[in-house]
């Protein structure tokens, strides 16, 4: 096999909506030997990868959106696939970040020498169209990878699989041509999975024959209500931002779910901010997150397509049979079951000064410092390893600003290892475990606010404004642009 060594201040691995933030910010702060290796064909991750009909963003188009970008252009409230690609393209054009990228290469592995003075990181990847291996020695790594969001499918195998005479599919892999196969020849269809995705699939055949559908889930999701989250009164913003806050506060304090819970969460059900429609009498602090409009709500909670809480025990023929031994016929099984935590990080070697190597292990790291940094391998950034704003690009654009500073020791405070570990070691005591799922997509209230506001503080923000953006962005399209407004405004004086 061929091989090229080269030499490079900085690698970013992954050309999702997050390795185009980090690498736009990595230029910024004045890196010029810099480039993104991406194993797909062009950018977008899993916006190019998963192409699903009717798959879609279920916050609003306007919110969804880089700080220092316009929002995407959308024909509707909800923006598609299509138009979220064509935004990363703008976005990268805009920014002649194509310069940088190199595309159709896998990483394998990446060795942190710890006590090397210079260049710590050596990437090796593979060109999967020349397969020619690729050498980099670099400072510094970004794994812009969706270390908890995205990932590698997670495709259950099942007892029987090889006998069964339907199709098994990842909603990842659903696409046209299944949906053309199941509406034109009258398919049977499961759908495994309570999850965005799997309410996607399923309201993409709303206007099917639902007696062919059947929605089979261990665990349902609460999710937030479109319609009540995105408000403009404040009156309602009050309640959202503190009865909602103080609830969740005392659910971390008791570590459990009780009668107590079950009344204080009423309201919050009352108030139609979160909504479920198959079990609405489960524990809404211990689910995952989504937003569901008022349209596809009513239409999953319809009795007018069978619904069970069961597991498969086994396939065969077109037959699935549950642990209880219930049998359900069906075509097509899909799969809906998220994807593996770390199955998209390259192994990560840790070389000490007699050269003896050791296996990190990224998913057994109980968080990282501003959901980026481990400090024992500080050059290497897990970006962003936890959800960091609920508008996923907007934070990923602020996060990266944050980590291009922390490169280049720009930031209001200065931060030795022992300082970020410290700060770790408070937020383990202050965060139960009920809040960490392992190997997952990580529950709802993972996501912590003081981590969005001290990173905005390390910017040279005050908390306050930090809080507003917060609590407040969902006034509408006007205000949240006056906001991203602000804060490039704010860094440009910086």
């Amino acid at each position: 096999m061929k091989s090229t060594r080269v030499q490079k201040d900085v690698v970013v691995i992954g050309g999702g909506g997050a390795g185009l933030a980090a690498l736009k910010a990595m230029l910024k702060e004045g890196y010029k030997e810099i480039c993104l290796l991406d194993k797909n064909s062009d950018i977008g991750g899993v916006w190019l990868t998963t192409q699903y009909p009717g798959l879609r963003i279920h916050t609003a188009a306007w919110a969804y959106r880089y700080f220092d970008f316009y929002a995407p252009k959308s024909e509707s409230v909800h923006a598609t696939r299509e138009e979220i690609h064509r935004y990363f393209y703008e976005y990268a054009q805009s920014h002649r970040l194509y310069d940088y990228m190199q595309f159709n290469t896998i990483v394998s592995r990446i060795i942190y020498k710890k006590m090397s003075a210079d260049k710590k990181c050596e990437v090796r990847a593979v060109n999967t169209l020349t397969q020619e291996e690729i050498i980099i020695e670099c400072d510094y790594v970004i794994c812009a990878l969706g270390f908890t969001h995205a990932g590698n499918p997670n495709l259950p195998h099942f007892p029987g699989e090889e006998d069964f005479k339907g199709v098994i599919a990842h909603s990842s892999q659903f696409n046209q041509e299944m949906f053309n196969d199941i509406v034109e020849n009258k398919k049977r269809v499961v759908v495994l999975g309570a999850g965005k995705s799997g309410q996607d699939i399923l309201w993409s055949l709303k206007n099917y024959n639902l007696n062919n559908i059947t929605w089979l889930y261990k665990k349902s999701l609460w999710s937030r209500a479109f319609e009540s989250y995105f408000v403009k009164k404040k009156s309602d913003n009050f309640f959202i931002n503190n009865y909602l806050v103080i609830v969740m506060l005392l659910r971390a304090k008791l570590k459990k779910f009780n009668w107590l819970m079950r009344m204080l969460e009423l309201p919050i059900i009352w108030r139609g901010l979160f909504i479920n429609p198959i079990e609405t009498k489960s524990d809404i602090f211990n689910s995952r997150y989504a937003i569901l409009t008022r349209d596809q709500f009513e239409f999953l909670k319809s009795p007018s397509f069978k619904k069970i809480n069961g597991q498969i025990k086994s396939l065969q023929d077109n037959k699935i049979t549950l642990v209880n031994n219930e049998t359900i016929d069906t075509d097509y099984l899909i799969c809906a079951t998220g994807y593996d935590r770390t199955g998209n990080i390259p192994e990560i070697i840790i070389m000490d000064e007699n050269n003896n190597m050791t296996i990190y292990d990224p998913s057994m790291q109980y968080s990282f410092f501003r959901h980026m940094i481990d400090p024992s391998i500080p050059n290497i950034s897990l970006f962003t390893a936890d959800g960091l704003f609920p508008s996923q690009i907007f934070g990923f654009s602020i996060a990266a600003e944050w980590l291009a500073r922390f490169y280049k020791n720009k930031l209001i405070k200065k931060y030795s290892s022992e300082d970020m570990q410290k700060e770790l070691d408070s937020y383990k005591k202050r965060h139960p475990s009920w809040l960490t799922e392992r190997n997952a997509v990580p529950y709802f209230f993972n996501y912590d606010l003081p981590v969005f506001m001290n990173v905005l503080s390390d910017l040279g923000f005050s908390k306050l404004f930090a809080l507003k953006i917060l609590t407040d962005y969902r006034y509408g399209e006007k205000y949240f642009n006056e906001m991203c407004q602000k804060l490039v405004d704010g860094l440009e004086d910086r």
